[in-house]
């Protein structure tokens, strides 16, 4: 009987336990659920990170027992990767407060973040993104990356890849194609010889833009990169201007006359070919080795074109969309 009690006694010691603790960390729960949250976006090796790391740790301290702060590394995770292109940031780091405030880089500072934070704590809804940085595209000037990406992104990717379509090397290979065909003297050849050539032609330049675009998306100091988009683009834009005024004087953004004769020559043998497949072969190996001289003749508009593109807040299928458009517009 003694045992029987000692044994209820335990029961109920027990139960009374396992409630208490449900209770605390319920109560826990509340707390934390009642505490502001700050997202800091960053990337391994980003030196404006780790400038601003200091800040959030002192923030943090500041507030202990009020925030809850995230370190939110998306070089390392693809969750996290995607939580900052789906809150529309252009570049690193980043805070997000309360899952609505965003704060870009330029603002992140001590007085930004407690200014946002004690907003929070006194019960009031911030809502308010910060201020983007301004962006110095030549031929449109400084513009700010919301009014940027508000641009009719259509009109836009025709404009530029029209315009990146005339250079002295597109006028090369339009020559060159020209040739090929005349020297097919076949109108199946022609088309065959014309249509893998052109095709081959855009895919060059669609994997060139690709590699871009992703540089914009994943690098973690865009702005340094949007800085020597433009530095490039005013650099091959002044050899394009230069080689109006006086071509073949000096450095040169057109395909070098020594290259020409061979390439022709190797035209010449190709188009004579029996083989068919020796033929396709040939033609894809032309176009790229003619294409790829092309790709140093840009004026640095696929830059401008895969940045302004990054701006907009669209999915990874949509991008390459549009450069596709661009490309097409361009071939």
């Amino acid at each position: 009987m003694v045992r029987k009690n000692r044994f209820s006694t335990y029961t109920v010691a027990l139960i009374l336990c396992v409630t208490l603790f449900s209770m605390l960390a319920a109560t826990q729960l509340a707390v934390a659920d009642e505490k502001v949250t700050v997202e800091f976006f960053y990337s391994s090796g980003c030196g404006d990170c780790e400038e601003k790391e200091p800040i959030i740790d002192e923030i943090e301290q500041e507030y202990s027992g009020e925030i809850v702060v995230y370190r939110k590394d998306i070089s390392m995770d693809k969750k996290y990767l995607d939580e900052w292109l789906n809150y529309g940031f252009f570049d690193i780091p980043a805070v997000v407060v309360n899952n609505e405030t965003k704060i870009s880089y330029e603002e992140i500072t001590k007085e930004q973040l407690e200014r946002v934070i004690d907003s929070y704590l006194a019960g009031n809804e911030t809502n308010k993104t910060t201020n983007n940085t301004l962006i110095d595209i030549p031929f449109f000037g400084k513009i700010d990356e919301s009014q940027l990406s508000q641009l009719s992104l259509p009109v836009l990717t025709v404009i530029l890849g029209a315009v990146d379509s005339v250079n002295p090397c597109s006028f090369f290979v339009l020559l060159f194609l020209l040739n090929l065909l005349i020297h097919a003297q076949s109108r199946k050849k022609m088309a065959l010889i014309g249509g893998i050539f052109i095709f081959f032609s855009g895919f060059i330049y669609f994997i060139f833009m690709s590699a871009l675009l992703n540089i914009f998306i994943l690098s973690a100091h865009t702005a340094l990169i949007t800085a020597i988009a433009g530095v490039v683009a005013m650099f091959l834009g002044s050899l394009n201007i230069k080689d109006f005024f006086f071509f073949k004087k000096g450095l040169s953004a057109s395909i070098p006359e020594s290259k020409k004769p061979g390439v022709c020559r190797r035209m010449r043998k190709l188009v004579k070919a029996t083989k068919i497949s020796t033929m396709i072969i040939g033609v894809i190996v032309l176009a790229v080795s003619a294409n790829t001289y092309e790709l140093f003749c840009t004026r640095g508009f696929p830059m401008i074109f895969t940045r302004a593109l990054t701006l907009h807040n669209l999915p990874l299928t949509e991008y390459y969309l549009y450069i596709l458009l661009y490309n097409l517009v361009y071939v």
